[in-house]
């Protein structure tokens, strides 16, 4: 992160409902902190944020439902596809291009499918592409682009 970009940015850590202890939501252990000196300050929020102006990036309180952009955490995967995958997939599934996140080489269609009458949701966590040669088209079964 570049400092000086944001003012704020959301940590995934909140008060544990323990004291004024913060935890990280997903329950893993809090073996390092780096909060200004005397936070948590009650009344400012019960989330918390790092400070992204400053030298240090050090972590402050903040209301929960402040509009601030956010930082996580992800389990590192140890393999991923080389080829394309070739379905069906389930619903909330995560669908991962061929040698994410390394070489994305590979071109590959995914189809995407249900029954009449039903809709399909679709979320882009992601997409890394080079301006080159990467695209991404999303159409419906008409094959009329709708992104």
């Amino acid at each position: 992160m570049t400092k000086g970009t944001v003012n704020e940015v959301f940590l995934v850590a909140a008060v544990t409902g323990k004291g004024n202890d913060f935890g990280w939501i997903d329950g893993s252990e809090w073996d390092y902190d780096n909060l200004y000196k005397d936070f948590h300050v009650a009344g400012l929020g019960e989330c918390l944020a790092m400070d992204t102006l400053g030298g240090a990036g050090e972590w402050m309180n903040v209301n929960c439902s402040s509009k601030l952009p956010f930082v996580c955490f992800r389990q590192p995967y140890l393999s991923f596809p080389n080829e394309c995958s070739p379905g069906p997939w389930k619903e909330g599934q995560i669908i991962y291009s061929p040698g994410y996140p390394y070489n994305a080489s590979v071109p590959c269609d995914y189809v995407l499918t249900v029954d009449k009458g039903r809709s399909i949701e679709v979320e882009i966590l992601m997409l890394e592409a080079n301006s080159c040669c990467d695209h991404l088209i999303i159409s419906d079964n008409s094959s009329n682009a709708i992104a």
